[in-house]
């Protein structure tokens, strides 16, 4: 990261803010930079995690705030630049996550048949795993899409019974099938 150095100004940070208003001269937002530059990584890097990325990100946050600033009058200038970089930086790391959910959406379109059908065994194995009321509920409540007033006239339970079993049902699940794929 390339650090200015020290302020130049002894104004505050109000004053530094109005004069790049009046004046629109970069040096204003120089001045900020060499202020808030090394706050603004360590922000950026506890958030990305990344050394690269946090200095871009600092830089794209104050390549921002060239406009950002003109828009928006911060009393504490420190504290606004905070959320700046912190939502700028969840921004980066939901669009970074939504593109490798779209990666796995790419990669499940090409699986083989072969994996599918593991899959739905593993996922008949783990409900036979289930005891009789749990089974029962599950199967009706996801597979026939049942409300839990229907499960409650079919099956005779209490709607408390139908609720419990179908989230001891689901919980009792999730652990067959990781237990089943530990085993891989």
């Amino acid at each position: 990261m390339i650090f200015l150095g020290k302020p130049k100004h002894k104004l505050s940070d109000v004053e530094v803010l109005e004069n790049y208003k009046t004046s629109g001269k970069p040096e204003w937002l120089d001045e900020l930079f060499r202020r808030y530059s090394g706050l603004s990584y360590g922000v950026c890097l506890k958030y990305l995690k990344n050394t690269d990325d946090a200095r871009d990100a600092v830089m794209q946050v104050f390549a921002k705030l060239q406009s950002e600033l003109l828009k928006n009058d911060p009393r504490n200038f420190k504290s606004w630049l905070y959320v700046v970089l912190k939502n700028h930086c969840l921004m980066q790391l939901r669009a970074s996550s939504k593109v490798y959910a779209e990666d796995l959406e790419g990669l499940k379109m090409h699986e083989e048949e072969d994996s599918q059908e593991f899959m739905l065994q593993t996922m008949e194995a783990a409900l036979e795993s289930l005891n009789e009321d749990q089974k029962i509920c599950i199967k009706l409540f996801y597979l026939d899409g049942l409300s839990y007033k229907e499960l409650e006239e079919k099956t005779g339970y209490t709607l408390m019974e139908v609720k419990s079993f179908l989230q001891n049902g689901r919980r009792n699940l999730r652990l067959a099938i990781e237990r089943n794929h530990e085993t891989e």
